[in-house]
């Protein structure tokens, strides 16, 4: 294995599993605080009249799902889809609520709470090619 082989794979091997301890964070967190998530979530425009406990429990799943799929090799490259599909998806909630919303409901913890929204959407556009890079050449990457 030449030098820059061994040095892609140490890249994509260290954000598998940024993306990994990523979702469990964001996961956990809003599961410990799952009472102030729902709060935050039905201040949204987007679920008026519709179950945000549902709704809540749906994206915490979906957030623990990630490193279960990524947890295992052989449903790794389907994790990082999920992951590029989550992250495009939030990414687009924030910004149709910076359109619509007078109040930004964030249920964000950590270092990502002191990220303004404009930054926010940066991490997530970061973390979005990431995750599509991952999917592209996971088949090429061994897992350590």
């Amino acid at each position: 294995m030449t030098l820059a082989c061994k040095y892609r794979n140490y890249f994509f091997n260290f954000f598998h599993y940024i993306i990994f301890v990523l979702f469990m964070y964001a996961a956990f967190s809003k599961t410990l605080k799952f009472d102030v998530f729902v709060n935050n979530l039905g201040k949204s425009p987007f679920f008026e009249n519709i179950n945000i406990s549902l709704i809540a429990i749906i994206v915490i799943a979906l957030e623990y799902s990630v490193p279960f799929l990524l947890f295992f090799e052989k449903t790794a490259k389907f994790g990082y889809l999920t992951s590029f599909v989550l992250f495009l998806l939030f990414s687009g909630y924030i910004v149709m609520l910076l359109q619509i919303s007078p109040y930004l409901p964030c249920s964000c913890g950590g270092f990502t709470e002191v990220l303004s929204w404009t930054q926010h959407i940066y991490f997530n556009i970061f973390f979005l090619v990431v995750s599509v890079l991952l999917f592209l050449f996971s088949d090429n990457i061994p897992l350590r």
